[in-house]
């Protein structure tokens, strides 16, 4: 199992980590709990698996809900399993081994429902407002733990997509934050270093896994009211 080394978390660091001003290139934000509200419910899953059964039907696989239902349970006990090592699996992983009999390209369709049913995400109103700032000056990416892309789909919707250059999720890395590889990565991608990023979350463990590979690091805690704001708020 990834043991990180426990580092304090100041409520913001405005002067990097060795005490001198930083100019920063990239900053990088978390997405789930920061940028947007996701729900995910039993509620949401029951809607997903609906949904996925009458996809099934209509490709010409019966199969009841309750079993549906059961399977896909099982399928979420072994990637929560593989979780527990920071490892990542993508969605399809996930309905594979939930229907591991049926062939890949209904497979694919049923993936594309979960991904679109089995939650809700709200993108909060202070995206539309600073992000586009921001990205006048710094180079954006996000940096999200989730078995598929459908942020994509989110912030597309309210127009902001555009002004990320990198989206690094942790379904195409294979690890979860904080394992150093989806920091590094997300790095590499922005061709940044990491003295001269920020990281921004609203997860003081995901914080500390962008400190130990040497990122600045930014708490915003939307449950005591602070917004994206305090972002630009710290770049002044």
């Amino acid at each position: 199992m990834w043991i990180h080394k426990k580092v304090y978390i100041e409520h913001s660091l405005v002067k990097g980590l060795w005490g001198f001003n930083v100019v920063y290139r990239a900053i990088f934000f978390d997405y789930g709990g920061l940028l947007a509200r996701c729900v995910l419910t039993p509620e949401t899953v029951l809607r997903a698996h609906r949904k996925a059964q009458e996809a099934l039907s209509s490709e010409g696989v019966d199969i009841a809900l309750e079993e549906l239902t059961a399977s896909f349970s099982r399928s979420i006990d072994d990637y929560r399993r593989a979780r527990q090592d920071l490892r990542e699996w993508t969605l399809y992983e996930i309905i594979k081994n939930t229907l591991p009999h049926v062939t890949e390209p209904v497979l694919r369709v049923v993936t594309g429902v979960y991904r679109r049913y089995d939650h809700d995400s709200f993108v909060y109103e202070d995206v539309k407002e600073v992000l586009p700032i921001l990205a006048t000056e710094h180079d954006l990416g996000i940096v999200s733990d989730c078995p598929h892309d459908s942020l994509r789909d989110d912030l597309t919707e309210v127009g902001v997509l555009c002004v990320f250059k990198t989206l690094t999720f942790s379904h195409e890395v294979g690890y979860r934050k904080p394992h150093p590889k989806i920091y590094l990565t997300a790095l590499e991608r922005a061709q940044a270093v990491p003295s001269n990023s920020l990281f921004v979350s609203h997860d003081k463990t995901d914080l500390e896994g962008a400190q130990n590979v040497g990122m600045n690091v930014l708490l915003i805690n939307r449950d005591a009211g602070e917004t994206l704001w305090k972002t630009k708020g710290v770049l002044r």
